[in-house]
């Protein structure tokens, strides 16, 4: 009786938001996050709050330029962020129903100059895995076999054959494989936020010291939190975490 309940109340609530979306809220609704007032979807727009990872904001605010790349763009936050300093910004993301609402999101900022695709990014071009969790618009979805598999188109970046000036990487335990694919990329790219996952990481028998190891050619200034951080010390963290990185001589 009680599942039933669950199921009525949940119906009814999508219900409200579907009405209300589509009636009073049809434009989006106005979040100010961090400053920024970005407009999402009536049912996520209570998604972010408005302190959320400031750092990360203002290092894209601060440095993205040119071609912007974002990995993992989920609901579409920082696409619009990117979208606003970039002239040219591909956003990826794997999960049908995200990507909907991502879509709206971008409709909703006037964010024309941003390509949506929907291949999971890896070190290999071709098809793979892709794990969705039960959540909707659940921001876990990833390479890693935590929920439903399907199977989906993947790219390396290297294999999109253009030269990327910032990017942004958020995707939950696969940035190793990310960077595998993209030597040629990261041998000219100047500004990177990357968030790192290494206990999801360790599904993958990945450890962080090798994502390190990898970026070590490039010449990484890492920042965390606008301190300068060095690499035992985030060797060192065992949740997950966010980095600037600042490659190949660029200003910081």
């Amino acid at each position: 009786m009680n599942s039933i309940l669950k199921e009525a109340l949940s119906y009814i609530k999508r219900s409200i938001y579907a009405i209300l979306s589509y009636t009073l809220f049809r434009q989006g609704i106005t979040k100010t996050i961090n400053g920024a007032k970005i407009k999402f979807p009536f049912a996520y727009s209570r998604y972010y709050p408005s302190d959320y990872e400031p750092f990360k904001q203002k290092f894209i605010e601060n440095y993205a330029h040119g071609m912007a790349v974002d990995l993992g763009a989920h609901l579409g936050l920082y696409t619009v962020l990117l979208s606003q300093k970039a002239s040219q910004v591909i956003a990826f993301e794997p999960t049908v129903f995200t990507r909907k609402v991502l879509s709206e999101t971008l409709k909703f900022n006037g964010c024309h100059n941003v390509t949506l695709r929907s291949e999971m990014v890896t070190d290999t071009t071709g098809t793979g895995t892709f794990y969705e969790t039960e959540a909707k618009v659940s921001n876990a979805n990833s390479v890693i076999p935590l929920g439903s598999p399907h199977l989906v188109p993947t790219i390396a970046l290297d294999d999109l054959d253009i030269e990327i000036d910032f990017l942004k990487v958020d995707i939950e335990g696969a940035e190793l494989l990310v960077l595998r694919g993209a030597e040629k990329t990261l041998s000219t790219l100047k500004y990177m936020t990357l968030e790192i996952h290494p206990r999801l990481m360790a599904r993958l028998g990945q450890a962080v010291s090798e994502i390190f190891e990898l970026l070590r050619p490039y010449e990484p200034t890492y920042f965390m939190e606008d301190e300068l951080v060095t690499v035992e010390e985030l060797c060192k963290i065992g949740d997950h975490f966010e980095i600037n990185v600042i490659l190949n001589g660029a200003i910081g």
